[in-house]
Parts: structure tokens; sequence; C-alpha cells
């Protein structure tokens, strides 16, 4: 549950591990609020905004709506987001609403731990 009136409270986190990168290939948003203008999810990598075309292009792009009741499968967005070792992608949401209201944020990727060859190969 998130507090009436929360501007800015971190709903999740999650640090890439160093010698890996993280792969996220999907999202899903979850919120019992009825009015969308009251409600917002806000994804950061470290600091800066991520998915910023993604949301209501009528509203600045504003994540506040998920596709769905729940967490489910059916409520995920595909996305494209890599973490590099040490980076930080945390969700904010902020509850405009006269109540506190259950938000959520589940998100879907894969750890890569594998070692990526850095030097060209040469000779036959």
């Amino acid at each position: 549950d998130i507090a009436a009136g929360a501007t800015s409270t971190e709903l999740m986190s999650f640090t890439c591990p160093k010698g890996a990168m993280a792969h996220f290939i999907s999202y899903a948003v979850y919120s019992d609020g009825q009015n969308a203008a009251d409600q917002e999810f806000i994804p950061q990598v470290d600091g800066a905004r991520a998915f910023s075309y993604q949301g209501d292009p009528n509203d600045n792009f504003r994540i506040n709506l998920g596709l769905a009741p729940d967490l489910s499968n059916n409520s995920l967005i595909q996305c494209q987001l890599t973490l590099n070792p040490g980076e930080t992608i945390k969700w904010l949401v902020k509850n405009s609403n006269a109540v506190a209201i259950a938000m959520g944020v589940r998100m879907v990727g894969y750890v890569d731990r594998s070692q990526k060859r850095i030097n060209a190969r040469s000779g036959g």
C-alpha cells in the first residue's frame, strides 16, 4: 500500500552485480487506484528516466495504468533494457489519491554472467 499523497516512494530497486549484465525483456505495473491522473510509476536507471517513450503519449508519457488487474503474464509490457555492472534500476511511485492504494511492479529478465570476448581474433 502506498500512502495517500506520497510523491516519491521507492517501490522496487535492483542493482546489476559486478561481472554481469542484466537484461530486462518486460515489465508490468499494477494499481487499484481509479483515476490515472492520481497515480504514476517512474522507472529510473541511475537517476535518469527509463522507458522514456512508454506510457500515455497524451500525458507526457506518464506510466500510470497497467494492462490487467494484476501482475500476471497478461499484463506484461515488452521492453529492452540492459543494465551494466553496478547500474541500478528503481521504480518510484506517486499517489495523489485521498486514500492509500495498492501499487506493484514486476520485471522479467535475466542476469548474464558469460564472458564476452573483448580482443579481436588474429590469425587463422
